[in-house]
C-alpha cells in the first residue's frame, strides 16, 4: 500500500488512534474501572465500509457504536449456543 504525505502532513491510508484518558473521583480511568468490574477491553479493527455500516445500524437503534457491537455479538453468541444443544 503506497503512502503519500498530504498538505497536514499525515501519510495517506495511515491509521490514526487517540485515547481519551478520563479519572473518576477515585482516581481510576475508565479502563480501570471497566476491568475492575471483570471486564476486559481489546482493540478491533474495521474496515471503513463496515464501521460505516455499524455506524448507521447503531443510530437507527439509538445506540453507540460500541453498544451495538455488543447487543450484535450477544445476539450471534445465543444463536450459536442454541445451535450446540
Amino acid at each position: 500500500m503506497d503512502s503519500k504525505v498530504t498538505a497536514a502532513g499525515v501519510r495517506a491510508n495511515t491509521e490514526i488512534t487517540a485515547t481519551v484518558v478520563r479519572r473518576g473521583e477515585d482516581g481510576d480511568t475508565d479502563v480501570e474501572r471497566f476491568e475492575k468490574d471483570g471486564n476486559r477491553s481489546m482493540t478491533l479493527r474495521l474496515p471503513k465500509e463496515l464501521r460505516e455500516r455499524l455506524g448507521d445500524i447503531a443510530k437507527k437503534n439509538h445506540r453507540s457504536v460500541h453498544g451495538q457491537i455488543i447487543a450484535m455479538l450477544e445476539e450471534a453468541a445465543e444463536r450459536e449456543e442454541g445451535k450446540k444443544k
